[in-house]
């Protein structure tokens, strides 16, 4: 019998505790109060919706039926069920965080409609009836002195305090006064709103569509008040804010109340002498009562962070309305233009990358389920529905998993991004945020809704019960609820009450907080950007350089092809290629043994390749100068001169002894190499035994000194081990050929074309291959790539296929990688004035300080996730492209 037990509990749990130690680790004394809000979010999703519908399920459903029996998992495919557990808390708390931003700024619009009929109907209402009023307290009525509404709503005023919604004072400071508003607000529809979930409407998805909206207007409307207060709404000596949430918290909880509890006692009346419907009566109110109390706790931790953010949209929603003429004859036409045109083209994009990425895990799960090759996902529901509901194999079950917690996934990872593009969009062209959120919001919600009718459907759950060698556990498991014929309403409704709104407004939330996050860290003089501050140039010279190196690749070997015969060309190309991006070394035994562990997959060493050229595109230079400079160019204390002198030799012993200790080995025939092993890659692996063991010994005298309060040249030891420890285990000849040669060829060029000029004439050839090293490895990489592209382009017989099987992945992995590369430029670029000053002091320290900067370790990360996407995308997905696009030409 199922049952929930300790491994099931955990398992649910543990996407909250893994993510609240990621944010640990990553944060440390960092505080990011949003980022606590998505994990308590997480907390309270794993409680009162994971574990509570698993209990609920398993509580009041026929277990004799064999519904929530799963097909057996073997062992390695409980990993894969844990990551995509992982994957629906994930998704599932993101999708409540958005739709919490989004029931708070629609308390803007709630706000509007009440602030109008207030300031329309009350004081003409108090006239009216100024003798009934007299009567009840024993005075006349005080009225507000103005003519009628339009001289009210011009004599509206706010009073917002300047306040920073990042600071974290602020934010505690908001919980503290909001939370028992809000508290109070969910407490006084709570009772009247359990009629609706214990309700039994047409369907599941009218079922869903009404709680959605039964939330917007639960907690809107009175929301709408509470940003009235914020606001300082003031109308000549009145503050009408205040008064409006004294209402909410007044007669509208009262109300609300009294409406609860009689409703209650009318539902007891109705079934007294009956003890079996009494006892189902009150478990109603009990599971409806858990139904509807988690949104509370969301509108607590959501609503005093989006607040003030809601208030400014507040303001100016209300001068939009009431000034029109004034505003209009403000604006600047180039920069609203500007905005709003910019707005068009990122939500194109973002159309674009949507539909895209909707057809590849669509593309991908036909292809796993050994069905016809099919893009749109109505052609493949029917098959997804069936494997959740009634599945037969673990590795069906698992695909339909996948593809529905995906297609649940890209809508809010495409709000993030027409977010944050925005921002950076309107940091440029000045515009507003709500101009662009609004514009962008709408035309990605309604054009992926155009495209994609057949994601028109609502999650549902059910339990599955996960039976693998050595354990078992209960799993909530999603499936589909569609919406009948009789839903069509609900249909139009969900899109443009709930999807529209939840874009425009998730969009704004984000707008908002990056540009509040700029504000906060130049106030307080913290780094300017999160990233590193690649300029315009630089991604303009590495966008040139790539393309120029697109350009001389196809004139090249066109060129090349009239005189060498396609066949030696095409093996003169590829060997080219082969030795540009082929593994070497240790890396190829690596790639070698992941394919046989994986079955065949290469992602995990495409993923290891793109990861490790980019981290030496972006350190390497400038960790290789400082390395030389240190040893040559500076003044150093008597104890850092001997311990360097120490490891360099020490290094230099361990090195000598791994190629004794091959040669030896492979002599006298101890070992024989055998595939994959190469005298390259075991070389590698002797190297990498002893240096790690040195750098073993380095770490512990490195603590005793930072016991002893000395750590003198700290940093030198370890950089240059790892140094030579990659060239000996990925067989590195490219990097140092970008190091050294690469520079020789540019300085030479650049003296010869620009040594007309004064300044250039004045520049040491020394200096000037020096600075160019420091960026060589990203110009190796640019165009490397692009002799890639390039040359693949050239040789294949039909090129429709070819770019049919490397867009999918080009347009991740190309602008992550130049973007990577704009910010190697712009490192190198940074030190290179030092260098031309002959500071060659100040390099190693620079360095040092490039190496422990946040914003040059979270550009790597933002790029690695690209990166890793790009060659997920590149395994997974676009050779199943090629074949579809293939099977749509030749048929």
């Amino acid at each position: 019998m199922a049952e929930i037990n300790l491994v099931t509990v955990l398992f649910q749990l543990l996407p909250a505790l893994i993510s609240t130690l990621i944010y640990l680790i990553v944060f440390r004394s960092k505080r990011n109060r949003y980022v606590e809000a998505f994990l308590a979010i997480l907390y309270i999703r794993a409680v009162f919706y994971f574990l509570w519908n698993i209990f609920f399920l398993i509580t009041y459903t026929d277990l004799s039926s064999g519904l929530f029996e799963l097909p057996p998992f073997a062992s390695n495919e409980i990993g894969d069920a844990l990551l995509l557990d992982f994957i629906f808390h994930f998704a599932s708390a993101l999708q409540d965080f958005l739709t919490w931003v989004m029931v708070a700024f629609f308390a803007v619009l709630f706000g509007m409609l009440v602030l109008a009929i207030k300031l329309a109907l009350q004081d003409p209402i108090k006239r009216k009836f100024s003798n009934v009023i007299k009567r009840v307290i024993g005075r006349e009525p005080e009225t507000d002195g103005f003519s009628g509404f339009r001289d009210r709503i011009h004599n509206v005023e706010f009073d917002i305090p300047d306040k920073e919604p990042l600071n974290p004072e602020v934010i505690s400071k908001a919980y503290s006064e909001s939370w028992k508003d809000y508290l109070i607000i969910g407490l006084a529809t709570l009772l009247p709103s359990i009629g609706l979930y214990m309700s039994s409407p047409p369907s599941f998805y009218a079922y869903g569509i009404i709680v959605f909206l039964t939330w917007i207007y639960r907690f809107g409307y009175p929301s709408s008040n509470r940003l009235a207060k914020g606001a300082g709404l003031t109308l000549g000596n009145r503050k009408i804010g205040d008064e409006m949430m004294r209402g909410v918290l007044g007669w509208f909880f009262r109300l609300n109340l009294l409406l609860s509890i009689g409703t209650i006692l009318l539902s007891i009346v109705e079934v007294i002498g009956t003890p079996t419907t009494l006892e189902f009566v009150l478990t109603s109110y009990a599971i409806g009562f858990i139904i509807a109390f988690p949104p509370i706790l969301f509108a607590i931790v959501v609503f005093p962070l989006v607040e003030d953010f809601a208030i400014r949209f507040y303001k100016r929603t209300f001068e939009a309305l009431t000034q029109v003429r004034s505003k209009v004859s403000s604006i600047d036409i180039k920069a609203t233009l500007s905005n709003y045109g910019y707005s068009v083209i990122v939500s194109g994009i973002g159309i674009a990358a949507y539909v895209g990425a909707i057809f590849a895990v669509t593309l991908h799960y036909s292809a796993e389920s050994m069905m016809p090759l099919r893009i749109f996902p109505e052609n493949v529901e029917s098959s997804v529905a069936n494997a959740l509901s009634n599945p037969t194999t673990s590795v069906g079950f698992l695909n339909a998993v996948r593809w529905i917690l995906l297609i649940l996934l890209i809508p809010f990872c495409m709000i993030l991004f027409l977010g944050v593009v925005g921002h950076f969009v309107r940091k440029r062209i000045g515009g507003e945020v709500e101009g662009f959120a609004i514009i962008g919001g709408l035309l990605l919600a309604i054009g992926t809704w155009l495209i994609l009718p057949g994601l028109d459907y609502i999650l549902n759950i059910s339990v599955g019960h996960v039976i693998a060698p050595d354990i078992e556990f209960l799993s909530l498991r999603p499936t589909m609820a569609f919406p009948t014929e009789g839903d069509m309403i609900y249909r139009y409704l969900s899109e443009f009450l709930i999807n529209v709104p939840l874009y425009i407004f998730g969009t704004m939330f984000v707008m908002h907080y990056l540009k509040s996050s700029d504000i906060y860290r130049e106030k307080h003089n913290l780094d300017t950007t999160p990233l590193v501050n690649v300029h315009s140039s630089d991604v303009r010279d590495v966008v040139v350089m790539f393309v120029g190196g697109l350009i001389i690749s196809v004139i090249g070997i066109a060129a090349l092809s009239l005189v060498v015969p396609p066949g030696i060309l095409e093996y003169l190309v590829m060997s080219v290629l082969g030795e540009i991006g082929d593994p070497n070394g240790l890396e190829f035994v690596f790639g070698e043994w992941t394919i046989e562990a994986t079955g065949g997959s290469i992602f995990p060493i495409i993923l290891e390749h793109n990861l490790i050229r980019t981290l030496l595109m972006l350190l390497i230079g400038p960790i290789f100068w400082s390395l030389i400079l240190w040893l040559i160019a500076m003044r150093r204390q008597e104890s850092d001169e001997k311990t360097n002198a120490i490891y360099s030799l020490f290094l230099v012993a361990f090195t000598v002894a791994a190629g004794l200790i091959v040669s030896f080995i492979l002599l006298n025939g101890v070992f024989v190499l055998v595939h994959p092993w190469s005298p390259e890659a075991f070389i590698g692996l002797i190297v990498g035994i002893l240096l790690c063991i040195l750098f073993g010994g380095y770490f512990l005298i490195w603590i005793i000194n930072k016991l002893r309060g000395t750590d003198g040249g700290w940093w030198f030891p370890p950089l240059l081990i790892l140094f030579v420890l990659e060239y000996f285990v990925y067989d590195d000849q490219f990097t140092l050929i970008a190091l050294i040669i690469l520079p020789m060829i540019i300085a030479i060029l650049y003296k010869v074309f620009y040594g007309n000029r004064p300044e250039v004439q004045q520049q040491d050839t020394l200096l000037l291959y020096i600075k160019f090293s420091l960026m060589s490895l990203a110009i190796s990489e640019v165009l490397s790539t692009a002799l890639t592209v390039g040359g693949l382009a050239m040789i294949k017989d039909n090129p429709i296929l070819f770019w049919a099987g490397i867009l999918p992945h080009f347009v991740i992995e190309i602008p992550a990688f130049l973007f990577i590369a704009a910010a190697s430029l712009r490192i190198a670029r940074d030190l290179s004035p030092s260098i031309m000053n002959e500071e060659f002091d100040s390099i190693p320290e620079k360095t040092r300080v490039l190496l422990t900067d946040g914003r040059v370790w979270r550009t790597y990360i933002l790029g690695a996730f690209f990166l890793g996407l790009a060659a997920l995308v590149e395994t997974e997905v676009s050779g199943l492209v090629r074949g579809f696009v293939e099977r749509l030409i030749f048929g």
